[in-house]
């Protein structure tokens, strides 16, 4: 209670748990206020949102160990070790060990750069530290899934752009994505492949959510064939987590109103540039228009010059 400056009655509070009582959490608690930062309301939010579980967590001695050798070997700041302790407590659990077969395997997983497995394991840390909870045998299999559905070493790039995707089952829920893609969609391997290595974060997006009705809508509203999908998606895929009515439709109908794109145009002018429905339409597109209307070209003629 006095490490965290508790008033008499949130201490109180904490007698209902005697298990926080035990001196064997004091040297953990210290190492984590005094010698990482942890905030004190951090720490305090902690202990009382999960009281059992910090106690649990707290009288083990490797706590200290298991977070001076993470953040010796992959050179992180304090700052990061401090919000992977508020974000993820359940790391203070995991064994040294287990910390060091983990970085073992990323310096050989790439031997030809084992800074460069590193490097991903620190992104794959900051963003999805619960992966440090992960079996060899489990990452293994993730990663393999990667090369096979995406190409030879394409989950290099993936960690690299969406660390995240570790967390989603490869079977449950990122294959049935890539069979929505090469089958209904008809991506070819390559703009598969692209769209991964790229914009991962596809993968992470819901398939019956925001997946499935963004294509359905681009199809619907472009008039677009098979095979256009693919083109867009491989030049611009992120117009699949998009929102469609504060996103999409907007700016549709700006190009439609303001370019005079319709029907053909449309399609042509979106399939060029599909990048397009992604800027901002306050900030780019009116504001672009706007000065070479004001410059005197017209709108019809700015509409043309546009899709060539």
């Amino acid at each position: 209670a006095s490490l965290l400056s508790l008033p008499p009655l949130e201490a109180r509070q904490l007698l209902r748990h005697p298990q926080l009582s035990q001196h064997a959490l004091l040297p953990s608690m210290t190492y984590l206020l005094d010698t990482l930062g942890v905030p004190q309301p951090t720490l305090k939010a902690m202990v009382f949102r999960h009281p059992k579980l910090v106690a649990s967590i707290f009288s083990q001695p490797e706590i200290e160990s298991t977070l001076a050798y993470l953040s010796s070997s992959l050179d992180l700041p304090a700052s990061d070790v401090r919000a992977l302790v508020s974000r993820h407590p359940a790391v203070l659990r995991y064994p040294r060990v287990h910390a060091r077969r983990l970085v073992g395997f990323f310096k050989s997983w790439r031997p030809e750069s084992p800074e460069a497995g590193l490097g991903l394991l620190r992104g794959v840390v900051r963003e999805a530290p619960q992966v440090l909870g992960y079996g060899l045998g489990l990452l293994r299999s993730k990663l393999d899934f990667y090369d096979e559905a995406f190409g030879q070493d394409a989950a290099p790039d993936i960690l690299a752009n969406a660390p995240s995707l570790l967390c989603y089952s490869a079977s449950d829920n990122i294959g049935p994505k890539v069979s929505y893609f090469t089958g209904p969609v008809g991506l070819t391997p390559a703009q598969l492949s692209k769209v991964a290595r790229k914009w991962p974060r596809v993968f992470t997006c819901s398939l019956g959510g925001q997946i499935t009705p963004n294509v359905d809508y681009l199809v619907a509203r472009l008039g677009l064939r098979r095979g256009d999908i693919g083109r867009i998606l491989s030049l611009f895929a992120p117009i699949l987590w998009l929102s469609k009515e504060r996103n999409l439709e907007p700016k549709v109908r700006f190009l439609e109103e303001e370019l005079g794109w319709t029907g053909k145009d449309l399609r042509k002018g979106v399939l060029a540039m599909p990048q397009l429905l992604g800027l901002s339409l306050e900030g780019n597109l009116r504001p672009t228009v706007a000065y070479f209307l004001g410059w005197g070209v017209e709108r019809e003629a700015l509409g043309r010059e546009a899709l060539k």
